[in-house]
């Protein structure tokens, strides 16, 4: 009886440590990238309301402006007035796209952009940019691919948003969307 016991033992020990170097190997197999699993890519969303941008100069003072924030809604009668914000991303994220929602003139014109500041050599450069010359008075959003330069960088630029409306064209705000 006592020999059965002790080849059980050897068994069990056996059989435990065959377990142990196969699971290990299987490891091994695939930490070497041979899944085919797909990579998920989260895309991430920094957005702007209307209210959060600044006039970037008075214009024609007898001409108002609106900057409601609930709903967000920009308005502009001076059609030389244009409107400013920040955009406050993560260092090392690639830029994809930005979408711009607003609400359509009948008669007024709206513009808007995504641009990059070159803080070392005081220079610009719009990643995203559009017009709408109106038509109809709808909301309605514009996504635009952001196809240069897609990898933010803090150590050497500085990103905003320049918007420019008139008459009965209104903005509401905008939506960068990144990868990390």
């Amino acid at each position: 009886m006592k020999r059965l016991a002790g080849a059980s033992i050897g068994y069990v020990v056996a059989v435990a440590v065959g377990i142990a170097i196969g699971t290990t190997a299987l490891g091994i197999a695939n930490a070497g990238g041979s899944s085919t699993l797909p990579v998920a890519v989260t895309v991430h969303h920094y957005t702007i309301a209307a209210s959060a941008f600044a006039p970037d100069r008075i214009g024609n003072p007898s001409e108002d402006y609106s900057n409601q924030s609930a709903p967000a809604a920009l308005s502009n009668n001076d059609g030389t007035r244009c409107f400013n914000a920040p955009v406050v991303l993560p260092n090392g994220a690639t830029l994809k796209s930005v979408t711009f929602f607003y609400t359509r003139g009948t008669v007024g014109e709206i513009q808007a952009e995504l641009n990059r500041q070159n803080l070392l050599t005081h220079g610009s450069f719009q990643l995203a940019v559009f017009a709408d010359l109106g038509g109809s008075s709808v909301y309605t959003k514009k996504a635009v691919t952001i196809t240069k330069d897609t990898k933010v960088d803090t150590s050497t630029f500085a990103y905003g948003s320049r918007v420019c409306d008139d008459d009965d064209a209104t903005f509401t705000g905008l939506m960068v969307n990144y990868t990390v």
